[in-house]
Parts: C-alpha cells; sequence; structure tokens
C-alpha cells in the first residue's frame, strides 16, 4: 500500500477524504441515533422491550459498527503513507494511536453483542431470572458508553499528531491542521470530565467548543481530501521526487 501511495498520492489522499466523509455520515447514526432509539437507560426492563422491538435496528447499527472500523483502518494506513516523510516518528505515533483507537472499537462491539445474546436465549444464561438476565443486558449497554470514552482518549492522541502533520507538511491547509489539533483536545477532556470529574459544568462547556472545533477541522480535512487531493508541491519537497 505504501508503494501504491508514494506512486499516487493525490487519488490515495481523494480516497481517505471519501472514507472520512462516509464514517462523518455513518457516524452520527452509529453513535447516536441507534443508541438513543433502541436502549433505555437506568430501567433494565424498558431497555429489554426495547431492544427486542428494535432488534433490527440495534443490528444495523452493529453493522455501522463494523464499517467504521474497517474504513479506519484504511485511513489509518493512508494517513501513515503520506505524513512518514515530514516525522517518521510522529505519523507512527500517530497510526499507533488510532489502531489502539480501533482495538478498542472492536472490543466495544461485544458489548452490543453480549445484551442479544443474553436476551435471546443463550444457554449459559438459562439459569438467570429474567430480571437478571435483563440487569445483565443493561449493564453491557452502559459499559459500551465507557468504552466510547475510552477510545476517545487514543483519538485524541492521534488527532494531536494528526493536526501537528498537517500543520508541518503544507498538504492542506493549515488552519485546518490547527483546528484538528487545538480541537483535539475535546476528546480527552470528555474521558477526563467522564471518568475523574464528572458533572463540572465549566469542563463541559469547554469540551463542547472544542468538540465543534475539532468536528468542522475533521469535516473539512475529509472535504478537502475528496476534492483537491492535496498539495503537490508540498508533497514534492518532502519526498524529493517529483509525482505523476
Amino acid at each position: 500500500m505504501t508503494t501504491a501511495i508514494d506512486n499516487n498520492p493525490f487519488r490515495a489522499a481523494r480516497m481517505a477524504g471519501l472514507l472520512y466523509v462516509l464514517i462523518a455520515l455513518i457516524g452520527p447514526f452509529a453513535i447516536m441515533y441507534m443508541p438513543t432509539t433502541v436502549f433505555t437507560f437506568g430501567d433494565a426492563a424498558a431497555n429489554a422491550a426495547s431492544m427486542a422491538e428494535n432488534s433490527g435496528l440495534l443490528r444495523l447499527g452493529i453493522l455501522a459498527d463494523m464499517a467504521i472500523i474497517v474504513m479506519e483502518i484504511f485511513v489509518t494506513a493512508i494517513f501513515y503513507a503520506l505524513f512518514k516523510n515530514v516525522s517518521g516518528s510522529w505519523a507512527a505515533a500517530a497510526a499507533y494511536a488510532r489502531l489502539g483507537m480501533i482495538v478498542v472499537m472492536v472490543m466495544n462491539l461485544i458489548n452490543y453483542l453480549m445484551p442479544l445474546f443474553i436476551l435471546e436465549g443463550g444457554e449459559m444464561f438459562a439459569a438467570f431470572t429474567l430480571e437478571q438476565q435483563q440487569a445483565l443486558a443493561l449493564m453491557f449497554v452502559e459499559m459500551h458508553e465507557f468504552g466510547v470514552y475510552a477510545w476517545q482518549v487514543f483519538f485524541g492522541v492521534h488527532l494531536v499528531a494528526l493536526g501537528w502533520l498537517i500543520i508541518k507538511s503544507g498538504y492542506f491547509p493549515k488552519i485546518i491542521g490547527a483546528m484538528v489539533l487545538v480541537g483535539s483536545l475535546g476528546y480527552s477532556l470528555q474521558a477526563v470530565e467522564k471518568f475523574v470529574v464528572p458533572g463540572q459544568d465549566l469542563l463541559v462547556l469547554a469540551v463542547n467548543g472544542l468538540l465543534i472545533v475539532v468536528s468542522l477541522g475533521e469535516v473539512a480535512l475529509g472535504l478537502w481530501m475528496l476534492i483537491r487531493g492535496l498539495n503537490r508541491k508540498a508533497w514534492e519537497a518532502q519526498t524529493g521526487a517529483v509525482a505523476a
């Protein structure tokens, strides 16, 4: 893949842009719409009933998560190949952090699969009462939310490195790199707020502001890559070769 990207970095950048846009389109469904529609937090019986009623939507959400994970793997590989000539260590840090996020996302899928298994008659749970099965299902559902905050820590680290690489490379507008770099703190601070100091209104306000900044930066990055590719002169300066 690295050789293919070196030979045609502009096509690779557009591919990454397409994947980024697809992730941005599918992500809100998998992360926000599906969970708020299917699950009822704080009420095990109501949650079990809602899951049974919306099992098809839940499975579609799991499929969406799996599609995002696959696309994230390709985005990670493309970004590493594009930025390794800018700084091998920073590009590796960005790649490892994003791969760490992907690993947590894969593990977090278990928290959606287990409630289905429990409520749909998994044999190992036959000895549990109905109320116990419902409580276990709700526990896994709520654990998934914490899993999201866990992968956000890795994603925040990735965006710090990615923002710096964007600014340093000149492949894309520096303002996009600055938005990604500054806004990346929103993901890490959100995890801190949820795990360490929950309910701090000022911190929540800061997190929301930073997440808006980084979201705009990521959307701008995806659209720029999809439409414009990358800056030819900057690529040639970094690689020391004239691109075809």
